[in-house]
């Protein structure tokens, strides 16, 4: 019987120890496990008890702090040594000092982890053993890809970008095309041209976060979008959630991009992610048909949902809104439990949630649904999802730019409040093509106006309105 793969734990601590292992337990894998407490025995044990086929199938989770020698001394032996430079280290270290995590990756670490993001770095080991190569005796091939296809690389980094063209290219044999793109952007641009059967995407792209441009494309291509794959140098455990969580089909870490895991990751082309699509389906179980025509002209709102009620009196009343239709989004209706049902509800403003595909309606009112981020295909509601990772922001910026490319001139944004300043770059491309873009005076708001400051900044033509002339102002903006 084939051996299993083996896990080493270079850990003194028997809690810690206990920990990772009990993580492990949500993969499956066939894993012996070996646990050690000084890095002395440890080397001894990886070079006298392990073959060379063994090695092969090994993987090492390492704490920095042991007694004794450090994790560091152990890294810089195992380089020293030819037979175990290619075994894949992953540092689960106490420490939360940024250098030594850098340093145990320039000692060798695939991958390195504070104890804080432990379900991270279990992930990451168990990706690690995941890749390993099968034993020798009796193994199967690995699955085979599709024999033609093409993938997209997004990655600013040309050296990285070709050597994931290349093995690619290898893997997966000469009927499949390769293109790249160097940012974000242009990634957008490739994928709005051509169709592709998978996306290698990098995380740490210049000027936008990779998670963004994931949104981005999510909003653009909805069900149409191709796998995505995640690709990471130093990625931390949350920008990787957040691509799970928006639908990505896998992750890399650039350090075990090899013909194991490409194998893997493109045996998974024909298997799309229905994540989003599916929790979309269940949120909205069907799109009405809207009644009118489309709208030629679009109002927009963002701000926090109590914010809304500076415009109480001016959305409490029936607008005529003619050619126009007025939405409102809003960073606290990414919460299911946000207050913003009840905000709308007290104002009395006779609104309806936007559905995904729905098309935009002169006359109407309506406002991004709790939990979704919001764009525009055509003259219809693209929606998504919306991340759930505290640390993020709602993806204005993409709505604003979509909006812009619907509605051109036509478009009016009205900042009223917020605490982000998520939302300004997309309102300089709409202010660029001549929309109408409002502030309430920053002043007037204090800590609430940090989001209209910042458009005041990035946006010169911003015209700044007092609280008290925001009823007139939409009233204009509307045709009311």
């Amino acid at each position: 019987m084939p051996e299993s793969s083996t896990l080493v734990i270079v850990e003194d601590d028997l809690v810690d120890s206990l920990s990772i292992r009990r993580e492990l337990r949500r993969h499956v894998l066939d894993c012996r496990i070996v646990v050690m407490t000084d890095p002395h025995a440890a080397l001894d044990h990886l070079q006298t008890e392990l073959d060379p086929d063994a090695l092969q199938r090994t993987v090492v989770s390492l704490d920095l702090s042991l007694p004794g020698e450090s994790g560091f001394w152990l890294l810089d032996r195992m380089q020293l040594d030819p037979r175990l430079r290619k075994v894949p280290v992953v540092v689960i270290t106490g420490s939360e000092d940024d250098a030594d995590q850098k340093r145990a990756l320039q000692l060798g670490a695939r991958a390195a982890f504070s104890k804080s993001m432990l379900s991270g770095a279990v992930d990451t080991l168990a990706l690690a053993i995941g890749l390993l190569p099968e034993p020798r005796h009796g193994s199967a091939p690995y699955i085979n890809v599709a024999p033609r296809g093409r993938a997209l690389v997004i990655d600013d980094d040309r050296a990285d970008s070709i050597q994931i063209q290349r093995q690619i290219e290898q893997v997966a044999g000469p009927q499949w095309v390769v293109d790249v793109a160097h940012d974000g952007d242009e990634g957008i641009a490739s994928l709005g041209q051509r169709p592709y059967d998978v996306v290698f995407l990098d995380m740490n792209l210049p000027r936008r976060r990779g998670t963004e441009i994931m949104r981005e494309m999510l909003v653009r291509l909805g069900e149409e979008l191709p796998p995505v794959v995640a690709v990471t140098g130093a990625g931390s455990e949350n920008t990787v959630r957040e691509m799970f969580h928006l639908g990505a089909t896998d992750y890399l870490p650039k350090s075990m991009i090899n013909r194991a895991a490409l194998n893997r990751v493109l045996a998974l082309i024909y298997a799309r992610s229905q994540k989003s699509v599916e929790k979309l389906r269940a949120e909205f179980a069907s799109v009405p048909e809207t009644e009118g025509t489309p709208a030629t002209g679009l109002v927009m709102l963002a701000g926090s949902a109590g914010a809304l009620q500076i415009a109480t009196r001016a959305l409490s009343r029936r607008y005529e809104l003619g050619e126009n239709a007025l939405l409102y989004l809003t960073h606290a209706s990414r919460r299911p439990d946000s207050s913003l049902l009840t905000v709308m509800q007290n104002v009395n403003a006779n609104f309806e949630w936007a559905r995904p595909g729905e098309m935009v309606a002169a006359g109407h009112f309506y406002v991004a649904p709790p939990g979704f981020d919001i764009g525009f295909a055509e003259q219809r509601f693209r929606m998504i999802p919306a991340d759930a990772h505290p640390s993020s922001v709602p993806s204005l910026d993409i709505a604003y730019r979509m909006a812009t490319e619907v509605y051109g001139n036509k478009l009016s944004v009205f900042v009223l409040a917020g605490l982000s300043d998520d939302g300004a770059a997309g309102v300089a491309q709409a202010a660029a093509v001549g929309a109408r873009v409002f502030v309430v005076d920053p002043n007037e708001l204090g800590s609430n106006g940090v989001m209209g400051q910042a458009v005041v900044d990035f946006v010169p033509s911003t015209r700044i309105v007092s609280i008290h002339d925001v009823e007139t102002e939409l009233e204009q903006a509307v045709g009311a």
